[in-house]
């Protein structure tokens, strides 16, 4: 569910990844694209630039006739974007303050998150999904699968921070997993899965510079059976606080159907 705005975007919502995120169904469309260059007209390979150029032209000129019904209202904010994008060109984007991005699908995703926003086209969320956390076996500690994981999102968010600068201050991001692991390590030198898992918050309005949790402790005692971490905080805790403090979306019932909230304190407002 989200809220109304005094102008639409076909990039209001948007997906760097193969497939819509359950996250991003809803009465809002969202787009899902592998790289920017996806979000173009399909133009045939015989056609040249200027032939391409023109079409363009000429789709402005027939949707701009057609008034403000939604068909061309839709047409119009989507020739809009297509020619920002064409200003902005995104294969030729050079992150701010020196920041460098990783060569990985993540590292490449967030600076094209970073193009988007720069780019004022309307992007109000942006998921992007970052696999390879089911680490069974040879999961490593300081070297190895995981610390090359992690060694891959500190420098991805590290460069997304500092390329936006005193932007920030308007962006809050949240990283999250989508299950935990388990505390004791099994006989394949992995972790299998387990149920308490982590989330990053960073950016404007964030409580930060703390961990917001009621530690339960690693004792066998303290763990839930077979052997995880006690969740203590419901993520829709979290969620619910950037939707109503950051998006000022107030419809939590209806994003989060049979869930109350309780706070969870790390969103100013």
């Amino acid at each position: 569910m989200s809220v109304p705005r005094q102008y639409t975007s076909p990039l209001r919502a948007v997906a760097f990844s193969n497939v819509l995120p359950e996250s991003l169904r809803g009465s809002t469309d969202a787009v899902v694209l592998q790289t920017l260059s996806d979000f173009r007209l399909a133009m045939p390979k015989t056609m040249g630039l200027t032939q391409a150029e023109e079409l363009q032209h000429t789709l402005q000129e027939i949707y701009a006739a057609h008034g403000k019904d939604e068909v061309a209202q839709s047409a119009q904010d989507t020739l809009k974007v297509l020619e920002t994008l064409r200003r902005v060109d995104p294969t030729r984007y050079q992150p701010a303050n020196g920041a460098v991005y990783p060569n990985t699908d993540l590292g490449r995703g967030l600076k094209q998150v970073a193009a988007l926003i720069k780019a004022q086209v309307g992007l109000e969320v942006a998921c992007l999904d970052k696999g390879g956390w089911d680490t069974h076996v040879a999961q490593g500690s300081t070297t190895g699968w995981m610390a090359g994981n992690l060694t891959d999102l500190a420098q991805s968010l590290s460069a997304f921070t500092r390329d936006m600068g005193e932007g920030m201050q308007h962006i809050i991001l949240v990283a999250m997993t989508e299950f935990g692991r388990r505390v004791r390590e099994n006989s394949g030198l992995g972790t299998d899965h387990g149920r308490a898992g982590v989330m990053w918050l960073m950016g404007g309005g964030v409580q930060g510079g703390k961990v917001h949790a009621r530690w339960p402790g690693l004792e066998p005692h303290q763990l839930e059976e077979p052997g995880d971490l006690k969740v203590t905080t419901d993520y829709r805790d979290v969620l619910a606080e950037v939707m109503l403090k950051r998006l000022g979306n107030p419809h939590v019932a209806r994003v989060f159907p049979g869930y109350a909230l309780r706070p969870a304190g790390v969103v100013k407002g």
